[in-house]
């Protein structure tokens, strides 16, 4: 499973803010007041307000899911092992409850992405067993249908993947969600290298007041864009990485990608320019831009503006967001510097 899901799990987290981002049309948190803290991405305050909901009601499932969705965007290792014991005691308190399923699923798909190749198949099977469950007793529950969608495009067979799962999942979806079916189907349609046929299923949906759709539109907007970007066709990422900074302006992604789009066309100024716009945009932080605005100002010949930006990139670092191989090659171009 895993190192290819881990990476799809990766890329979901960091450009929809997830868990937190892509809640669901049927939200896994029911009280009004935790659920517009996560919607705001609060997580600091959703944090305190879940550990005094904790203590005041014990076993309650909504603090529980909260934590969990806490640990999940904060992402460091030692926060999900903590967090375990208490989703799990949610799903056996309240196994009716698909929210606490979900949380059970997510926690434990982004502990499979902290903790490598050998966690990752040890906790196949929870995260598999969690997230169908979930859509069991809730199939409106949108972020459990993408995760393990995502699961079944990227697991191997043994594991309980395969395309024909991912495929019919998505359809299962047309009656419910019309709209976010168009999501999966394009994920499962990238998957089989139908890129074309993948931005088809996209070209309709629009940003609107559904949060889990808009945030969805635009992990899989960017999704197609970086994969385009990273297998060498800025061609053909352009246009989706412009559709993004039309669409999502207060988001990172458009001038990031585009950013990206222009180094590859060797135009460093434009690359710089977006670059630096990225950098106070809404989702920076889960971004490896100071590492490419280095790169672009050592395309440009501005060696001290690139040592700043790289040492910032290296300085912020953070165990759960920040890439290791983004880490490691700003590392290196620093030591190349000095």
């Amino acid at each position: 499973m895993p190192s290819s899901l881990l990476r799809r799990l990766a890329l979901t987290a960091l450009l929809a803010s997830a868990p937190v981002g892509l809640l669901a049309q049927t939200h896994p948190l029911r009280d009004p007041a935790l659920r517009a803290l996560a919607e705001a991405g609060r997580i600091d305050d959703l944090d305190r307000a879940a550990r005094e909901r904790a203590a005041r009601v014990p076993g309650d499932a909504d603090a529980a899911i909260a934590q969990a969705l806490v640990a999940t965007d904060r992402g460091a290792l030692p926060g999900l092992d903590a967090v375990v014991p208490q989703v799990q005691q949610c799903t056996q308190q309240h196994p009716q409850a698909a929210g606490c399923h979900y949380a059970l699923g997510l926690v434990q798909a982004r502990r499979a992405l902290q903790g490598g190749m050998t966690a990752a198949l040890r906790l196949a099977g929870d995260v598999r067993k969690s997230l169908q469950r979930a859509l069991e007793l809730e199939p409106l529950l949108y972020p459990a249908r993408e995760l393990l969608l995502t699961y079944y495009l990227q697991a191997p067979s043994i594991a309980g993947g395969g395309v024909d799962k991912a495929r019919a999942l998505a359809e299962a979806a047309t009656p419910l969600q019309p709209d976010h079916a168009r999501l999966l189907r394009s994920a499962v349609l990238a998957k089989e290298g139908r890129w074309s046929d993948a931005e088809r299923e996209l070209a309709p949906l629009r940003p609107g007041p559904d949060r889990s759709l808009a945030d969805g539109l635009l992990a899989a907007l960017a999704n197609l864009g970086f994969a385009h970007a990273s297998d060498g066709r800025p061609a053909q990422a352009q246009p989706l990485f412009e559709r993004l900074l039309r669409d999502y302006p207060a988001h990172a992604a458009g001038a990031y990608g585009l950013g990206r789009v222009m180094l590859m066309l060797g135009r460093a100024d434009d690359a710089v320019r977006l670059m630096e716009r990225a950098r106070g945009l809404e989702g920076a932080d889960r971004m490896p831009i100071d590492h490419r605005l280095g790169e672009a100002m050592l395309a440009q010949g501005d060696k001290a503006g690139a040592r700043v930006a790289l040492q910032r990139f290296v300085d912020n670092a953070r165990p759960g967001r920040t890439n290791p191989r983004n880490l490691e090659a700003a590392r290196k171009l620093l030591a190349e510097l000095a």
